[in-house]
């Protein structure tokens, strides 16, 4: 079974992390077709009581440093209680603007794009 890349967005503030899931379940329960925003595969709470043995594990691994990974100790992840865990995509648009070399037209149609997605996001309320 081929295993899909992801990404890690780590929080420290709760309200801000809350605030994120809650806008995404937002958007995959009325709008399952909303391009700008992917969903999330999992999320992870240090604080959380419910007892979830993926919280804990996360809490423990990361959080605690109790990990043999070199990239958890090179940085202080125990001031990040929060994570989410996003699909990666194929590229995003640092490594299409270094490695790509994209033409004037085609930054612009780049820009245009974002735009839309805020105007978007802006005029659902989620931003």
């Amino acid at each position: 079974k081929k295993k899909n890349p992801v990404v890690i967005k780590f929080l420290k503030d709760r309200d801000n992390f809350l605030l994120e899931i809650s806008r995404r379940n937002q958007l995959e329960k009325h709008n399952k077709s909303y391009v700008h925003v992917l969903p999330y595969l999992e999320e992870y709470d240090a604080g959380r009581n419910e007892g979830r043995d993926s919280d804990s594990i996360y809490k423990d691994q990361v959080c605690e440093g109790r990990n043999k990974f070199a990239v958890v100790k090179k940085y202080d992840l125990h001031l990040f209680p929060y994570a989410i865990v996003l699909p990666k995509g194929d590229r995003n648009l640092h490594e299409i603007l270094k490695h790509e070399m994209p033409s004037l037209s085609q930054i612009k149609i780049y820009a245009s794009d974002v735009c839309v997605a805020l105007k978007s996001m802006h005029l659902s309320g989620f931003v």
